[in-house]
């Protein structure tokens, strides 16, 4: 039954890439026909896991990716494959119904985009040799810059399918070295073999980790090689930023997981910097998301923060490996798969949902899309369930998966030395700070994206609309749906769902104490009995229970004046006076014009408070992450006031970088422009270098 689901999968995404090569995208009918072989494609490939999963032993596959027979089956269908095909799958067969539904998917591009991305991040977990491994990884890469490129809107979408392009190249190079590394040392090409013959205090195993820790990640956008998913993912469409961000962003930590089973714990610096960085990513991705007042970046940039809360688990993972602790190691890896999981569901639904929302106001501006969002409210429904639970509010599954990732950092008692616990210690701040200020920053989207004001005109207006984008929805409609549900389920079958996780981990930790989390079929304890517990299932009836008791007293003391609404002024200093205009990826720029007089309060009280005026107060208490600088400019009675954001990676390292690049490039382009001659000698001295180093080598 799997060799039937594995098989029908791969022809059915082959299928879907056909597909996209032949129709025509211009006809709605034909439009659909690649995204829901997409669709089919990945739930194939989740049945299979799903039956891998619940069965044992290994699949091999004996079919390669690219046919060329290495000595080595190709595929591997583990238990922690198979986990992550069931984390990723699920999801990619409800983001490709909402691409089917999604009416701004004129590219040909795009399908054919789709079911490569697909396809390729299926070949990244079913890998078993470093050839197949790394071939898919760029595939990857390949895929995430064409749906990038496939909208097309301006340049700059040319430029952030490029950045997307570069930084995956980096990436491919630097898992490439590493895989050499280690096919050298171990004599194989097949992946399983690597850790054979690597000490703990091995050069070759610290050499390796560094190389493919760098590239997964790179992939996953991790401080200092973030800039690209916030300049990549909103030139793309909906859909495929809940593809890019839901799904592809999986294969790096399935890498991670991957390599810490075949190679065993980092070296101790490793470790720390892994706890650090990813404290590290997860704040500046939330601080960032939080001043944003375009959408699609603000959830580009929450990716970011969820990608190091990730990274940070991941991290205590490694500790309990160093310090043989098995306890740690199970809070680490399931405190970051379930972050995993709830950020796999959190963010394909805050894309897909979003899609309706930005269709409805052709924009993807927050004050925009204050009146846009009534026009759907069940899109509406679904996206705040996302925001809610990427902000970590209980009883959803981000609440879950937070709480464990913080018990899981406050095992460092558990372990020796200096720099571990420490690294974990500062990683906690940092993720601790990061969960306070995520929820100022998904109230600030909630209050001006989807609780603003909005326009009878517009109401009006947008009649017509609405119906379409309702009969053109309902594949779209059905996938976020199911989205949402999952956020839900999963949340309230917590136990249930670690006990599927404990299976994918069995490879790496003993499922004994993942088990031993579980006392009882309701409740779970994340770190070891005793210390601390949570009923994710109770808490829901207890939520709805105190909800409704509260709605009850609330009625009944109101004396049936509860659904009248008093109608009141907002708070003037957030109200709308000017704009604000985004520069480039590592910049915004807050520009507003005051006149010397003073506004009488009717000329904004119709806009309320602005994504803007909201987050001033973030980019004043954050400036020293932010690098945020005010200045005001003008004359007496048209002042000019600017609040300008900057990201420090892209300002201090890539632009110096770049220029410095560039004047290289300039400079090597020289030696191009020479004689016959002269190129004969630089090949003769570079002939007679890798002669002296082959014999210092040997």
């Amino acid at each position: 039954m799997i060799a039937v689901c594995l098989t029908a999968g791969l022809s059915v995404l082959l299928a879907g890439l056909l597909a996209g090569l032949l129709l025509s995208p211009g006809t709605s009918r034909l439009r659909t026909i690649p995204y829901l072989l997409a669709s089919a494609g990945s739930a194939l490939f989740g049945i299979a896991g799903g039956l891998e999963l619940s069965g044992s032993g290994s699949y091999l596959l004996h079919l390669h990716v690219v046919g060329l027979e290495l000595g080595h089956p190709a595929g591997l269908l583990d238990h922690l494959s198979a986990l992550f095909l069931l984390i990723t799958c699920p999801v990619a067969t409800m983001v490709s119904l909402v691409a089917t539904g999604s009416s701004n998917e004129h590219s040909r591009l795009a399908p054919i985009s789709f079911n490569l991305l697909i396809l390729a991040v299926v070949g990244v977990i079913l890998s078993a040799n470093a050839f197949d491994f790394v071939f898919s990884w760029e595939l990857v890469t390949v895929g995430v810059s064409l749906l990038a490129l496939a909208q097309r809107k301006d340049i700059r979408g040319m430029r952030s399918s490029w950045l997307a392009a570069v930084t995956g190249k980096g990436s491919g190079a630097m898992l490439l070295l590493g895989v050499l590394l280690l096919s050298i040392h171990s004599g194989s090409l097949a992946m399983a073999s690597f850790g054979f013959g690597l000490g703990s205090g091995s050069i070759v195993k610290a050499i390796a980790w560094i190389l493919c820790g760098g590239a997964f990640a790179m992939k996953m956008g991790i401080v200092p090689f973030q800039p690209w998913i916030p300049a990549a993912y909103p030139q793309a469409s909906a859909p495929a930023r809940a593809l890019m961000a839901g799904v592809a962003i999986n294969v790096g930590v399935y890498g991670l997981w991957r390599f810490l089973d075949i190679l065993g714990a980092p070296p101790i610096p490793v470790v720390a910097a892994v706890l650090i960085l990813g404290g590290i990513t997860a704040l500046a991705g939330i601080a960032f998301a939080s001043v944003e007042r375009d959408l699609a970046r603000f959830i580009s940039w929450s990716s970011v923060e969820n990608a190091g809360i990730i990274f940070t688990a991941f991290g205590v993972a490694c500790a309990g490996e160093v310090e043989g602790s098995h306890i740690v190691v199970a809070a680490g890896l399931v405190a970051a798969t379930l972050q995993c999981i709830a950020h796999t569901f959190g963010k394909s639904l805050l894309f897909g949902s979003a899609s309706r929302i930005e269709f409805a106001g052709n924009s993807t501006d927050l004050d925009t899309l204050s009146s846009a969002a009534r026009k759907v409210p069940i899109a509406r429904l679904f996206f705040i369930i996302g925001c809610l639970s990427l902000a970590g509010m209980p009883p959803l599954a981000g609440f879950v998966s937070e709480w464990f990732v913080m018990e899981s950092l406050a095992q460092l008692f558990r372990l020796h030395g200096l720099v571990i616990p420490l690294s974990m210690s500062f990683a906690g701040a940092l993720v601790a700070l990061t969960a306070g200020i995520a929820g100022f920053a998904f109230v600030r989207l909630l209050g001006i994206s989807v609780a603003g004001g909005r326009s009878h005109a517009q109401w009006l207006r947008s009649r017509t609309d609405r119906v379409q984008m309702n009969i053109a929805g309902v594949f779209s409609g059905f996938g976020v749906g199911v989205l949402a549900a999952g956020l839900v389920v999963l949340a309230i079958v917590t136990p249930l769902e670690i006990r599927v996780i404990a299976s994918g981990l069995s490879g790496i930790i003993p499922k004994s104490y993942i088990l031993a989390s579980l006392p009882s079929p309701f409740v779970v304890e994340p770190a070891a009995a005793g210390y601390s517990v949570l009923s994710p299932s109770w808490l829901w009836l207890a939520f709805g229970v105190m909800i409704a008791l509260v709605l009850l007293f609330t009625f009944i003391m109101s004396g049936g004046r509860y659904l009248h609404a008093r109608v009141v002024e907002p708070w003037q200093s957030g109200a709308r006076h000017g704009n604000i205009t985004s520069r480039d990826p590592g910049s915004e720029v807050s520009v507003a014009s005051y006149p010397a007089s003073d506004y009488p309060a009717s000329d904004y009280s119709s806009d309320g408070y602005t994504a803007s005026g909201y987050a001033n107060i973030m980019k004043s208490v954050l400036a020293l992450v932010l690098r945020s600088e005010k200045s005001v400019q003008g004359e007496e009675r048209q002042m000019r006031y600017m609040h300008e954001v900057r990201d420090p990676v892209v300002t201090y390292i890539y632009r110096p970088s770049g220029r410095l690049i560039l004047r290289t490039a300039r400079a090597v382009s020289r030696l191009q422009s020479g004689k016959l001659n002269a190129y004969i000698i630089y090949m003769f001295l570079v002939l007679v270098a890798l002669l002296a180093v082959i014999r210092f080598i040997h």
